[in-house]
Parts: C-alpha cells; structure tokens; sequence
C-alpha cells in the first residue's frame, strides 16, 4: 500500500511546541512556530506561549519579546498571563529588570491580573541588578493588588536587600515570614546570614544558625564559611568547631 502522507494538526503542534519549550530549544520552536500557517492553521496562545518559554529558557529575551508584542497581535493572537509571566521571566534571567517592569505594569491596561509569577519574575529581575528600592517597592504593590508574597518573591526582596547591604531591611522582611505564613527555608536564612556578616553581626550569625540547626535548614558554604571565620577571629573555637561539620560537600 502506498504511504500516506500524515498531514500534522493543532494537537501535534502544540505538543511539539511544549517539548521543545520544556528542553529550551529556541531556535526549532521559533522555526515550528513560522511553519505553522503553511498547514492553514493559525498559532494559538497555547504555541506562542510556549516559544516564549523556549526563548526564555535560552536567554533570548527580545526575541521572547518579539513573539509577545509583535508576532502574537500579527497572528491575532491575545496574550495571556501566562505568556507575559514567560516574557517577564526572559527579561529577569537576561537582567533586564525595566523591561520587566514594564510588562509586569502594563498587564492591566491588557485586562490582565498579575499573579504571584509575575511579581516574583520582577522582583528577581530587580534583585539581580541592585534594585533593592524597586524590589521593595513591588512587594508593596503585590499586598495592594492584595497578591500574597511567596517564598520566590520574598526571598529575592531579601537577597536585594542583602546585596545592597542593608541588613537591617533584610533582617526585617525575614521575621515578617512567619506573619505572612511563610516558612523560612536555606535561601533566606543564607542571605540573612550574609547580611549579618556584612554588617559583623556575629553574634546574630550564631543565633541564626542555631535557628536553622533547630529547623533542619543547613547553610550553604558562603555564609557558613563567614561565619567559621567570625568565630576563628573571635577565639570561639567551640562555636567554630560545633559548625565545622555542616558544611557541604
């Protein structure tokens, strides 16, 4: 019997198009997404978000833009919040934190409702590039828009704040978790540690160590190096020796 040629639809597309998002793989989700109209189908929202993704993943930044704001109006394609929280995502692993903040603050001109995703891209984006003002300043708008903070956005206000060394800030926003009923885990208590070290708070570094011994939380090098050399300086060989064996491998 002679082949039949097996013509591809939407559902082969799309499931095409979400693996090669899942892999990261922009350059064949981009080539799908082109060939797409040359079967007579259009691209959904479900193909285009992924091929952001797939840009997102491979630090394409503005070419996740392009797809957003160019590519998905010319197929008359409506962007959702899952595709601007892909582009925002794009724009924070690549620094581009105004980028970001702008996509986060136009959603509602596009009836869109910024989530937890959203915020959290931005703030990310924000902490990577020293804006510690602006990362403050969204958590602030996420209770406005009455959006609850995650682990994702608050440890990354935190780890701004640490960053731009001003510990106290840091230090405030990591005891306000247990108020927001959020639980401290490895990443915000290391950059509470750090933020302690930069300011030689060292009896608070101990504190919070002993802290995160009872909460079976184990500190990463950095802050468990700092802390071991605030101890050797001080002479508190049993504190120093007590910590020794937690570090890592």
């Amino acid at each position: 019997m002679p082949a039949r040629r097996v013509m591809p639809n939407r559902i082969s597309f799309n499931a095409a198009a979400s693996a090669f998002a899942k892999a990261g793989v922009w350059q064949l989700a981009l080539r799908l997404l082109s060939d797409i109209p040359a079967t007579r189908l259009t691209p959904d929202i479900f193909s285009c978000s992924a091929a952001i993704s797939a840009c997102e993943k491979g630090g394409q930044w503005q070419l996740a833009l392009s797809i957003l704001r160019s590519h998905m109006p010319n197929q008359r394609v409506v962007p959702n919040e899952i595709s601007h929280n892909a582009a925002m995502s794009a724009c924070e692993k690549s620094g581009q934190w105004q980028m970001a903040l702008r996509l986060l603050h136009g959603m509602p001109g596009l009836d869109l409702a910024p989530d937890k995703i959203s915020y959290s891209a931005a703030i990310s984006a924000c902490e990577k590039c020293g804006q510690w003002k602006q990362a403050l300043s969204l958590l602030v708008g996420m209770r406005e828009a009455t959006v609850h903070p995650d682990e994702t956005s608050l440890n990354a206000a935190i780890s701004a704040c640490e960053k731009a060394r001003h510990w106290q800030m840091a230090v405030s926003l990591f005891s306000r978790m247990p108020e927001i009923r959020l639980v401290p885990c490895q990443i915000s208590c290391n950059s509470v540690m750090l933020a302690f070290d930069a300011s030689k708070h060292w009896e608070n570094m101990l504190r919070l160590m002993e802290a995160m011994s009872r909460l079976h939380i184990d500190p990463d090098r950095s802050s468990l190096s700092a802390l071991l050399l605030e101890c050797e300086q001080r002479g508190l060989l049993g504190s120093e020796l007590s910590f020794a064996g937690r570090v890592g491998t």
